[in-house]
């Protein structure tokens, strides 16, 4: 009737002669199982007001053809449409919660796939750059052939693949963190490599896959459900990265071993120096003799800094002391290592939270010593210190293989712990500069703050000062060369309340004067922390920028059209009415002689540089300095 508003949960099970239905016009929510196993049901209209389709409520209907998403549809349930003959799914006109991608129906933001119609045509399917998930049986017991991931992607849920017998080729991003129950049991995959950072394999994930032969556990494993190879029944080679055996769950029941009916001829491969950590559940299944130590070993790590768990207010590096051994020389093995920063909690073991950027992470050892040093970079290679928030717990992330030793052993994958202090005090800043940022000097000889309270200095922080000629980047890095000679010795600091004074000294501290290049870009680097107020709050870093902007001679202007210079690569051309014309280098030396010229004249085959230009025209001379 039409004051039906839900179909309660498994309504018309396995109602086999169920032919046709007409729903009500007003009906909000189709239940878990509502029309499972309706064998005779090969079309539905399903209203525009459902907001809810249940878990498995088409489940193994005839549901064929084209089958529409209605207009309010907000939530699908996980295996919804399986094993139906659904050739596609479109979505309604007004639906704002999903969206169609190629054959899939996604969010819609595309973060999670929802859907695949089981009897698709288009049997290789590439998944959304921005999908991170695919929900619970979205492929089960599809045609699918080939399955493309983004690299981003995070996880499959319950029963994503399960049966999907076709399904021969899938890339595992190294993102990927968690993998459903059955998710890939029933497959057509003859390998599979779990990627690093997935800790438990859940009950069934890989049952009864026929073709399967060889699977790659990774160092993060540390759990394994009953039946996670059940009926593997190719299955020859497993590889187990974990330096210690992951927990098998208890199994009560022969069928229930992960293991279960997998070829006795199985071999297992764990690293070196490990198989003795391989005992227990694990000798159950494989035999001694088929526990093969032929993966690479993990060197020994004594000690971290900052010790794993600590409370860390700014990171600028991470140490990792291997245990000595006068025989070992270790080797960078790469120079910039895949580390990842997160800041939030942990789910189900994983760090989930946000990612902390990082340009890139730099990889050093001292010679073949036994420390390696990880330190957080910008894009031009200076050191980024990560300052930890106040209570925030952050997860870094640092991967096997950065260095190994003469005998082949490698760093472990490792995930440290640390709990942030640092707390971002309010920062003043003077009122003003003398001379002031982006100021035109001729000369340098210190720089005077002025502050509108007073300052106390810390003088040990003068180290960090520096006067560099050289160029500033977008991002507001300086690089250059130290500007101030063989005279500078040291920085000194004329103390004011509140305007003190940097210049710099020579070694009789007088003041060491420099005097600044035409065309040139010089920078003051003033260190954070120099100064602070009665409060404690410290300065921040200041950059100022000076140029010496006066050429010494008077400027063409454009609207002098008596006389005009321009320059092209190499070249210099003049324009101008009956005037002598002369060009020098900036040091004096003619490149070219005194000629008349009348309209336009050039002169080519000039190098780089700077030159300048003299005009002598009814007795007024005018110069202008030009670069090319």
């Amino acid at each position: 009737p039409a004051s039906v508003t839900d179909l309660g949960a498994k309504a018309f099970l396995f109602c086999n002669k169920l032919a046709s239905v007409t729903l009500p016009a007003d009906l909000t929510e189709l239940k878990a199982g509502t029309f499972n196993g309706t064998k005779a049901l090969t079309s539905i209209a399903i209203p525009a007001t459902v907001t809810s389709i249940g878990d498995e409520c088409f489940l193994d209907s005839g549901l064929a053809g084209e089958i529409t998403l209605p207009r309010d549809l907000a939530n699908i349930g996980s295996g919804a449409f399986v094993r139906c003959p659904i050739t596609s799914f479109s979505v309604a006109p007004g639906n704002t919660n999903f969206t169609k991608v190629g054959e899939c129906i996604y969010s819609a933001d595309k973060r999670l796939l929802y859907l695949y119609p089981m009897a698709c045509a288009n049997t290789v399917v590439t998944v959304d750059n921005a999908c991170v998930g695919i929900a619970g049986g979205a492929f089960w017991n599809s045609n699918v052939t080939k399955v493309t991931l983004p690299e981003g992607f995070r996880a499959f849920d319950e029963f994503s693949f399960c049966q999907a017998a076709s399904l021969t080729e899938i890339n595992m991003p190294s993102t990927v963190v968690f993998l459903g129950e059955q998710s890939f049991a029933g497959t057509g995959l003859t390998s599979f490599t779990v990627p690093e950072g997935v800790v438990m394999l859940p009950e069934a994930v890989f049952a009864s896959s026929p073709a399967l032969s060889t699977v790659t556990l990774p160092s993060s494993l540390t759990y394994m459900d009953i039946r996670v190879f059940l009926g593997c029944t190719a299955l020859t080679t497993v590889n187990s990265y974990a330096s210690t055996a992951p927990t098998l769950e208890d199994w009560y029941e022969e069928y229930e071993s992960p293991f279960y009916n997998v070829p006795s001829t199985c071999k297992l491969h764990v690293p070196a120096g490990c198989k003795s950590n391989y005992t227990g559940s694990w000798t159950d299944v494989f035999t001694s003799s088929r526990i093969i130590e032929d993966l690479p070993g993990y060197a020994a790590v004594e000690t971290i800094t900052p010790a794993d768990g600590n409370t860390v207010e700014s990171l600028t590096y991470i140490q990792m002391n291997f245990a000595a051994d006068s025989s070992a020389t270790y080797t960078v093995q790469s120079e910039q290592p895949a580390i990842t920063v997160q800041a939030g909690p942990l789910a189900a073991g994983v760090p989930v939270g946000d990612i902390v950027a990082v340009d890139h992470w730099t990889a050093s050892l001292a010679g073949t010593a036994s420390s390696l040093t990880l330190t957080p970079r910008t894009a031009n290679g200076a050191v980024q210190p990560l300052n930890l928030a106040d209570g925030t717990e952050y997860y870094i992330t640092i991967p096997a293989g950065i260095v190994a030793d003469n005998t082949g052993k490698v760093n472990e994958r490792r995930v440290l712990h640390y709990v942030g202090s640092y707390v971002e005090l309010p920062s003043f800043e003077p009122t003003s500069f003398n001379p002031e940022n982006d100021a035109t000097i001729r000369t340098f000889d210190g720089v005077t703050l002025n502050f509108d309270e007073d300052v106390t200095a810390v003088r040990s922080k003068l180290s960090g000062a520096k006067f560099l000629k050289g160029t500033m980047s977008d991002d507001g890095t300086v690089t250059g060369t130290d500007a101030l000679g063989y005279d500078f010795e040291e920085w000194s600091l004329t103390t004011s309340k509140r305007s003190p004074r940097i210049w710099p000294a020579d070694m009789d501290y007088y003041t060491v004067s420099v005097t600044l290049a035409d065309y040139t870009d010089y920078y003051m680097i003033i260190p954070a922390g120099l100064f602070k107020n009665a409060a404690g709050v410290e300065t921040e870093q200041f950059i100022l920028h000076y140029s010496n902007g006066s050429t010494g001679v008077e400027l063409v202007d454009e609207s002098d059209t008596a006389v005009i210079v321009r320059t092209g690569a190499g070249s210099i051309t003049v324009n101008a009415a009956d005037a002598a014309v002369e060009v020098y280098t900036i040091s004096g030396i003619s490149v070219a002689n005194t000629r008349t010229v009348s309209g336009e004249a050039s002169i080519s085959g000039l190098a780089d540089g700077i030159y300048v230009v003299r005009t002598t025209q009814n007795g007024t001379v005018k110069t202008v300095k030009v670069r090319i």
